[in-house]
């Protein structure tokens, strides 16, 4: 685990122990769990989703839900994304 220093403005600190004691935790748990909802929210792509949920993947099983979901992303990658993706494969085997 890491440590981090936050400089926060008084009003701020105050604000997120006055949050903390309301909801019987610790300033460092409420702060995770930001970063969380947050990263969370940022990963709108089945198959990241799944990366950053799952520390022992590639192993597990998938859901047919989230098979679907990641055949369904692979679908909306355009053409042209694929395509120069492939002209880079080849140009770097030379």
């Amino acid at each position: 685990m890491r440590q981090l220093t936050l400089r926060l403005p008084d009003q701020s600190h105050r604000n997120l122990r006055l949050i903390a004691a309301a909801r019987e935790k610790n300033m460092t748990e409420l702060v995770i769990a930001w970063i969380q909802r947050e990263a969370d929210a940022l990963t709108t792509d089945p198959l990241l989703r799944a990366l950053y949920s799952d520390p022992g993947f590639p192993t597990r099983d998938f859901t047919q839900e989230e098979a679907d979901g990641f055949l369904k992303a692979d679908a909306a990658i355009p053409r042209e994304l694929i395509e120069g993706a492939k002209k880079k494969g080849k140009r770097a085997k030379r």
